[in-house]
C-alpha cells in the first residue's frame, strides 16, 4: 500500500469547499432553526400562528429533507417548494421561518449544480436574516457563506471573496481571532485565493486554519493534513519548492500514520456528523 498526497488544482479545492459545506449546511441550517426557538420565537410567542399551519410547514420541510437524503431531487424541490409558499403565508415573506425554508430550496438546486436558480433564494435568505438579527450576527456569518458558495461556483469570484471576508470577520468578532468556529470561512476563503491568484492572502489564511487545526483536533490529525496539503500547493504556486515539498511530507506522514489508527482511535471523525433525517427527527423531539 502506498500513499500520494495531490496538489490539488482550483476547480477541484472548491469541489472539495462544496462537498464539505453540503455536507454541513442543511444540519446546520436546522440547528439554526432550533436554536432560535427558544429566543426569536419566544419573543413572538403571542403572534405566531396557528399550531396546524406551522405543523403542515415543517412536515413539508421534514418530507423535502428524508427525500433530498434519499437524492430525489425534482420530490425534494417540489416539497420545499410548497413549504416555501406556506411559510410565506403563514409566517410572513421577512420571517425567520421563511428564511430557512429558501436554505432549505437554495440547497436543492446547488446539489443538482443549479447555481444561477440557487443564487437568488440565497440572496433573499440572507436579506431576511440581516433584517432579523442585524448585518454583525453570526447568522448572517452562516448565510453569507452559503451565498459566497454558490457566487464561486457561478465564477464570480470577486463577490464570493468579499461574502468569506464578511463571514470571517464577523466571527473574528463574536468569537475571537482563533476560535474553532473560524475553520470553514478560513479554508474557504484560503481555497479561494489560490483560485483567484491571491497567494500572500491565501497563505496568512491557510496558515491560521493549520494553527486552529492543530490546536483544537490535534497535530496528526485529518484535518491538520488537509491544510498542510492546502499550504503546499500555496507554497508551489509561488515556487516555493522546498516547503512545498516539507508541506507535501508532513501531510503523507501524518495520512499514513491514520490509516493504521482504529476508527476510534483520537484523531477520527466517526460519529461526527449527522444526517439530515435525523437532524430534524432530534429538532421535533427537542420542541
Amino acid at each position: 500500500m502506498f500513499f500520494v498526497i495531490f496538489i490539488i488544482p482550483p476547480a477541484e479545492r472548491r469541489d472539495a469547499v462544496t462537498r464539505k459545506f453540503r455536507t454541513l449546511a442543511i444540519f446546520a441550517v436546522f440547528l439554526l432553526a432550533l436554536c432560535l426557538s427558544t429566543s426569536f420565537r419566544g419573543a413572538e410567542a403571542e403572534s405566531r400562528p396557528a399550531k396546524s399551519a406551522a405543523d403542515a410547514w415543517e412536515a413539508l420541510i421534514d418530507q423535502s429533507l428524508d427525500q433530498l437524503e434519499k437524492q430525489q431531487f425534482e420530490p425534494a424541490r417540489l416539497s420545499a417548494g410548497k413549504a416555501l409558499k406556506l411559510a410565506e403565508e403563514t409566517f410572513g415573506a421577512g420571517h425567520v421561518e421563511t428564511a430557512n425554508t429558501l436554505a432549505v430550496l437554495g440547497h436543492i438546486y446547488d446539489m443538482q449544480g443549479k447555481y444561477s436558480q440557487s443564487v437568488h433564494l440565497w440572496r433573499r435568505a440572507l436579506t431576511i436574516m440581516e433584517k432579523n438579527f442585524g448585518p454583525a450576527h453570526p447568522v448572517v456569518a452562516d448565510f453569507s457563506r452559503y451565498l459566497a458558495l454558490t457566487d464561486w461556483n457561478t465564477g464570480k469570484l470577486d463577490e464570493a471573496a468579499a461574502l468569506y471576508q464578511r463571514a470571517l470577520s464577523i466571527l473574528e468578532k463574536a468569537q475571537g481571532q482563533s476560535s474553532p468556529e473560524l475553520d470553514l470561512p478560513l479554508y474557504a476563503l484560503g481555497s479561494l485565493q489560490i483560485e483567484r491568484k491571491k497567494y500572500a492572502e491565501a497563505e496568512a489564511l491557510l496558515e491560521r486554519l493549520l494553527a486552529i487545526r492543530r490546536r483544537v483536533n490535534g497535530p496528526e490529525s485529518r484535518e491538520a493534513a488537509d491544510a498542510l496539503d492546502a499550504l503546499s500547493a500555496v507554497y508551489r504556486a509561488q515556487n516555493r519548492i522546498g516547503e512545498a515539498e516539507a508541506a507535501r511530507l508532513e501531510a503523507e506522514k501524518i495520512v499514513k500514520a491514520l490509516a493504521t489508527r482504529p476508527a476510534s482511535a483520537p484523531g477520527s471523525r466517526a460519529g461526527a456528523g449527522e444526517s439530515a433525517s435525523k437532524a430534524a427527527q432530534r429538532r421535533k423531539g427537542q420542541k
